[in-house]
C-alpha cells in the first residue's frame, strides 16, 4: 500500500525529468520551510543510517515524546490528550508545505521523493506509546493502532518514491483536525471549555475539514493509479493503493459518522 505524495512536475512529468531535477526540488523544499534540515531528508538519513533509517526516525520521535511526557503531558489534568495534541502540532508543522503540492497536482502526488518522513515518524510513535505508555485503551484504540497505523505506516516506508502525498495524509489524519480537537479537551480538562461546546465543534472539524482532506487524498490517490505516471509506485502497486484509498476513506467516514453521532445525541442545541 504506497501512500501517493508528489513533488509537482511543473511543466515535465515526473518520468521525464532527471533524478537530480527531483531532488534539486526536495533541497528547494526543505530550504524553504526552514522546518526540515538536512540531517532529517531521507537522503540524508539514508547515508546516515541506511536500511535502518526508518527505524532510527521512529525511535528518535518516541524519544522525544518521552522527553514531551515528562516535561509538559504530565503535569496536566489531560496527559494523553496534551501528548498528542503536541505531536499533532509537529505533524502540522512537517507535513503542512506537501498538502498544497499534492492537492494542486493530483497526478503527479505519487511520485518523486519524499521532502520527508518526519511526519509518519511521529504518528508511528505517539500511537505505540499510547499502547505502552500505561494509558486505558478501548476496542476502538487497539482497532485504530493496529489495523490504520500498523498498515499503512508500513506501506508508507515500504515505498521510498511516494512523494508528498504521504504528508497529505498525516496532515489531515493525525494532525490539524485532530490535534485541534486534543487541543480542547485539554481545554475542557482545565475548566476553560464545556464538554458540549468541545463536542459540537469537533463535530464541525470532521465534517468540514477531517473527513473532506481525507477523501482528497483518497482522490489523488485514484487519480495518481489511474492516470498518473506508469513508473510510480500506486501504478505499479493498484491492488495495494485501492486498499489504502480504502482504508483512508472508511477512517474519515467512520469517524465522521461516529462523532456527529455522538454531539446529536448529547448536545441539545447542536444544530449544524
Amino acid at each position: 500500500g504506497p501512500f501517493p505524495l508528489a513533488l509537482s512536475s511543473h511543466c515535465l512529468l515526473p518520468s521525464a525529468r532527471p533524478r537530480s531535477a527531483q531532488l534539486g526540488e526536495m533541497a528547494v523544499v526543505l530550504n524553504a520551510t526552514g522546518l526540515t534540515h538536512d540531517y532529517l531528508s531521507p537522503l540524508a538519513m539514508k547515508e546516515t543510517f541506511g536500511q535502518y533509517r526508518h527505524a532510527v526516525g521512529c525511535v528518535a520521535a518516541f524519544l522525544a515524546l518521552i522527553v514531551l511526557d515528562v516535561v509538559i503531558a504530565r503535569n496536566t489534568k489531560a496527559r494523553w490528550m496534551a501528548l498528542h495534541t503536541l505531536a499533532n502540532a509537529a505533524v502540522c508543522l512537517f507535513s503542512w508545505p506537501e498538502v498544497s503540492r499534492a492537492a494542486e497536482d493530483p497526478l503527479n502526488s505519487c511520485s518523486g521523493p519524499a521532502p520527508t518522513y518526519v511526519p509518519a515518524y511521529i504518528i508511528c510513535a505517539v500511537h505505540f506509546y499510547h499502547l505502552v505508555g500505561g494509558f486505558k485503551l478501548t476496542l476502538d484504540d487497539w482497532v485504530h493502532h493496529c489495523v490504520f497505523v500498523t498498515y499503512i505506516g508500513a506501506a508508507c516506508f515500504a515505498f521510498e518514491e511516494s512523494g508528498p502525498l504521504v504528508n497529505l495524509i498525516a496532515f489531515f489524519m493525525c494532525g490539524l483536525p485532530g490535534g485541534l480537537d486534543y487541543m480542547m479537551l485539554v481545554l475542557v480538562k482545565h475548566g476553560v471549555l464545556t464538554s458540549q461546546t468541545e463536542k459540537s465543534w469537533n463535530s464541525r472539524i470532521n465534517v468540514w475539514l477531517r473527513s473532506p482532506g481525507l477523501l482528497l487524498a483518497a482522490y489523488c490517490m485514484f487519480v495518481a493509479t489511474r492516470s498518473g505516471p506508469t513508473h510510480t509506485p500506486c501504478a505499479q502497486h493498484p491492488i495495494k493503493t485501492a486498499i489504502n484509498a480504502m482504508l483512508i476513506f472508511s477512517n474519515a467516514q467512520y469517524y465522521m459518522q461516529k462523532v456527529t453521532g455522538n454531539t446529536y445525541r448529547k448536545v441539545q442545541a447542536f444544530n449544524s
